[in-house]
């Protein structure tokens, strides 16, 4: 007590503490509200703070389960945007690099590495419907109205598409 360098590290200690207990119930706050996405960063912000801090562990693991859903629901339009693209012409030939993609995705989902997953899966379904598309600009007969679904669901959508599937 009374050394200046002692106090002035107790105080950088003491910020230090409040800051990570801010950052543990931002992030808390946050994934109770459904904002994964700002859930995320604050984990970030907490790992850079203290990696082992037990409430890091606890988030990582919630936030992860929190992409469970996600991930499920963007399997099922993954799935949809290939059959459009396929029901509008594209050849599964042609589709071969973006199934690369969703083997990989599918990888990771058996991991449990949900957060993963669903952005591959996203990204599969954006590549299939963009796929689509293409074969529509190219041949607009291709397909008639009830072919192919005239849009593919949104990741919103889907993820609330698999919280309505599993909550039932």
């Amino acid at each position: 007590p009374g050394h200046p360098d002692a106090g002035a590290v107790l105080a950088r200690t003491r910020d230090r503490v409040a800051e990570l207990d801010r950052s543990i119930v931002e992030a808390r706050r946050l994934l109770d509200a459904g904002d994964t996405a700002s859930a995320s960063a604050e984990l970030s912000h907490l790992l850079e703070l203290d990696p082992r801090h037990p409430a890091a562990a606890e988030l990582s693991a919630r936030l992860n389960s929190a992409f469970r859903a996600q991930a499920e629901a963007a399997v099922s339009s993954m799935r949809e945007a290939r059959g459009a693209a396929l029901a509008a012409g594209v050849t599964a030939w042609s589709l071969r690099s973006v199934d690369s993609g969703v083997s990989q995705a599918e990888l990771l989902l058996s991991k449990s590495e949900f957060a993963d997953a669903t952005r591959m899966f996203l990204e599969a379904r954006d590549a299939f419907d963009r796929s689509r598309r293409a074969a529509l600009e190219r041949d607009p007969a291709a397909t008639t109205a009830g072919d192919a679904p005239a849009s593919v669901q949104t990741a919103p959508e889907a993820a609330q598409a698999a919280s309505v599937a599993l909550a039932s």
